[in-house]
């Protein structure tokens, strides 16, 4: 979690062949990208720590997205892709009355923190229970 309360989404692992595959699919979605540019895709995604999801999740937001038709996409283009969940403590759920709209969900921590039941749903958070811990 980050100091500001946002939860990376991602929990899935970093693999090879995953990474691979998210590249190959930029490959295939432009063809103009050279080999080496491809390359260096394959270490930024790495050195960014990007998981198997999230590398294939950067790729096809890209893909959805990009505007510069003609143009090939930057590495950036891929690497600055990332979701984040916004996550309450107890009190700015009480201030904002959020009550309706949000679940506790398990950070790792003694507490739990909130987050919208949507992104619950959808990012397959994990749910506090922590009943007589």
């Amino acid at each position: 979690m980050k100091p500001d309360g946002s939860l990376a989404v991602y929990r899935d692992g970093m693999t090879k062949q995953g990474i691979a595959s998210a590249v190959a699919r930029a490959a295939q979605a432009f063809p103009a990208m050279s080999e080496e540019q491809l390359d260096i895709l394959t270490d930024r995604m790495i050195e960014n720590r990007f998981t198997d999801m999230q590398a294939l999740d950067a790729v096809n937001h890209v893909i959805d997205t990009y505007e510069g038709w003609g143009k090939q996409p930057n590495i950036a283009n891929f690497i600055s892709f990332d979701v984040q969940v916004k996550t309450y403590t107890h009190r700015q759920v009480c201030a904002e009355d959020l009550w309706e709209a949000v679940e506790a969900i398990d950070v790792g921590q003694q507490k739990p923190r909130w987050a919208k039941k949507e992104d619950i749903e959808r990012y397959k958070l994990k749910r506090w229970n922590r009943r007589g811990a």
